[in-house]
Parts: C-alpha cells; structure tokens; sequence
C-alpha cells in the first residue's frame, strides 16, 4: 500500500503535502494484480494457525483480536473500488470493523478439524468489508486452535505473525 491521495485529487507519498489527506491509499501493481488472480478455485489468502494446548475464553479472544486491530490500523484495511472516473481501487482504514472477524466453531476429532479448517480456508475474505482477515477460534475436546485467514493483498505471511503476536499480547493483558 502505497500513495495517500490529498483532497485535490493528487497522490503523494508525503503525508504532510499540501491539501488534507483523505487517508485513502491507492493500490500498488501488486495489490491489484493479487485481486485479478484470486479466484474461488485457488484463493490469494495467508493461512496461520495455532494450536494451543489451553482453552481460550471466547469473548476475551473477540476483545482482544479488536483490540489488536485498534491498535494497529492498516490491519483494518478495505477496498474502495475504482468507479468511472477513478482508475484505480484505493484502500482505505475505517476506525471500526465492518463485521466481526472472530468466528467460533467446535471440533470432537481431527477429522472434523479438517473439514473446519478446508470450509474456512476455500475463499479469501472479501476486500470491501474491513478487515480483510478473519479468525476461526476451533474449541476441541483437549485444546483450541486459532486459525487466521488474510486476503494477501492486504497482508503477508510477517504481517500477519504481528498480528497474531498482537493478539496474543491484548490476550494476555500485555497489550
């Protein structure tokens, strides 16, 4: 993500340009090209998973995974598609999620695990509801796994370890 657009229009780099800016990025070659070849057969997301040997509680998971996404907003990141006279999409960072990222689901074995983690995995999260991640806290018998799915136009596989270790740090009380 790269090139804030200032309320005239013009992209810089600078965000202390003349003209106040809209706190839209325009999307790279990358970002866009990452869009034309996500396709439902093969999706453009990072997968991270966690297998935690503990039970995490559900609602402190969902407050922390928000609070991590709070305190780091470029995670929050959506699409602003291009219209007639744009050329180009942009991103844009809105201060709240547009829908919960957290989904929970049970396991008893590890086929069903499988079959949780093949369903959450089959399609990229959708890049005009931010953000364009979602997590999957899997509860089985004996541990817990938390699943991370990224659209990889927003993140890579770093940026969402950070995330995670963000996460883990709200999770924990160290936030």
């Amino acid at each position: 993500m790269t090139g804030l657009v200032t309320e005239d229009g013009l992209v810089t780099d600078d965000p202390t340009a003349a003209g106040t800016a809209t706190g839209r990025i325009r999307f790279s070659l990358l970002d866009e090209l990452t869009c034309c070849y996500d396709r439902a057969a093969e999706p453009a997301n990072v997968h991270l998973e966690v297998r935690l040997p503990v039970r995490l509680d559900q609602a402190s998971f969902r407050a922390a995974v928000l609070a991590a996404l709070a305190a780091h907003p470029s995670f929050m990141a959506r699409r602003v598609a291009a219209g007639p006279w744009r050329r180009s999409s942009y991103w844009e960072s809105p201060q709240v999620p547009d829908c919960d990222p957290v989904t929970t689901a049970s396991w008893a074995d590890e086929s069903e695990l499988a079959c949780l983690r093949a369903a959450f995995l089959s399609d990229s999260p959708p890049l005009d509801h931010s953000p364009a991640l979602r997590f999957l806290l899997a509860c089985g018998p004996d541990s817990d796994c938390v699943i991370l799915n990224a659209h990889h136009a927003v993140v890579d596989g770093l940026s969402c370890l950070s995330l995670l270790r963000a996460v883990a740090g709200q999770y924990g009380g160290q936030g």
